[in-house]
Formats: C-alpha cells, sequence, structure tokens
C-alpha cells in the first residue's frame, strides 16, 4: 500500500546516490578462483587477482531505481538524468539497440505494478542491465557523486566469486584457506532464511 501511495521511498540502502547503498568494499588481492573438486563449470580452480578495489550494491535493483532510467531514456526526469540518457542513446544506436530493449519484458506498460516499487527488477536482458549500469555511472557522474576514477558496471564472474567466497580483506597464507563453499559458509551452516535457492 505505501509503494502505491509512493510513500515507501527512504529504505536504507536503495538510495544510489547514498554511500549506503553499496555493501562493503572489496579488497584487490589475489584469491583462488574455481574449485577442482566442484561442479564441471566451477573448473579448474587458479589463481585470479583483483587489481582495484571495488563494492556491489547491497541489494538487487529495485523496479524503484530502475524506473528512472526508462524515463530519463524517453527524455523525462531531472537535467542530469536525461543528459546522461543522451549520451546512452548515442552508443544505443551506434549499437542497433532501441530504448524499448531496455523496458522489463514483465512491466504491463510504462512503468511496473502499482505496489511493486521495491521488488526486484526482472524480465531484463543482459544489454539492458548493462545500458542501465551505464547510465547510473554517468548520471552518478553528472551529480558529482562518483570521482574520477570510479565507475559503476556489472561486476566481472571474478569479482562475484571474490565477494561471495571471501572475507572483504585477504588474509596471508593458503589462498583457499578462507574460502566458503557458500556466501553463507557451508551448507549444513544453520543460518535460517538465508540460504540460496541452489536447486
Amino acid at each position: 500500500m505505501l509503494d502505491r501511495l509512493d510513500a515507501d521511498t527512504d529504505r536504507p540502502g536503495l538510495d544510489l546516490t547514498k554511500a549506503d547503498y553499496w555493501a562493503t568494499r572489496i579488497e584487490p588481492g589475489t584469491f583462488s578462483m574455481g574449485d577442482d573438486n566442484g561442479l564441471d563449470d566451477e573448473k579448474p580452480q587458479f589463481d585470479y587477482f583483483i587489481r582495484r578495489p571495488y563494492a556491489l550494491a547491497r541489494f538487487p535493483v529495485t523496479n524503484r531505481q530502475y524506473l528512472p532510467f526508462v524515463e530519463a531514456l524517453a527524455g523525462r526526469g531531472t537535467p542530469e538524468a536525461v543528459a546522461a540518457a543522451r549520451k546512452l542513446l548515442q552508443l544505443m544506436e551506434m549499437h542497433k539497440q532501441k530504448p524499448e530493449n531496455v523496458r522489463p519484458g514483465l512491466w504491463p506498460g510504462a512503468r511496473y505494478r502499482a505496489g511493486e516499487g521495491n521488488h526486484q527488477v526482472i524480465g531484463v536482458t543482459w544489454y539492458a542491465a548493462t545500458a542501465f549500469a551505464w547510465w547510473v555511472n554517468e548520471w552518478l557522474h553528472e551529480i558529482g557523486v562518483l570521482t574520477a576514477g570510479e565507475e559503476v558496471r556489472l561486476p566481472t564472474e571474478a569479482e562475484w566469486e571474490r565477494a561471495a567466497a571471501y572475507p572483504p580483506v585477504l588474509p596471508g597464507g593458503n589462498r583457499r584457506t578462507w574460502r566458503r563453499e557458500y556466501p553463507w559458509g557451508d551448507w549444513d551452516e544453520p543460518h535460517p532464511g538465508i540460504r540460496a535457492n541452489t536447486d
């Protein structure tokens, strides 16, 4: 109901312009990626070096966060959001992409269903997710939230694994010592409600 009344907007960790949007910073370093004892798509195990510190978003992107992106591509929104969208539209044209290609396939029209503002945005392609990240990067630079050298983009597979399997700062010693099989720890650790649907 709060979302339908547009009164559910101040949730911590969901404002892209605030520092609490980002999870703990992951420090650079070498970690052991993959798992020789795991499934076929986890092999081979090898050392990988993360060169720059980074942080993932604390939560998946919501419909409410994605809507200003769609609106900006249509020329609506703040001047900074629209300016970032204009730059993106030039890139999209070069790649023969259209703005309608980034609209979530499960939205019933030009926006999400009432009451679903804080639901995770779904029904977007990899291209649309990449375009959204590119637009957020430009927009946050336009409004002065990001400084030179900082960027928003989709994480690489290595960055996902590093964030999910290791602590933010890598301790010395054997590179596999601190590796967790799952983000919550071992499969049988009793953390109700935290496990992922691994099936």
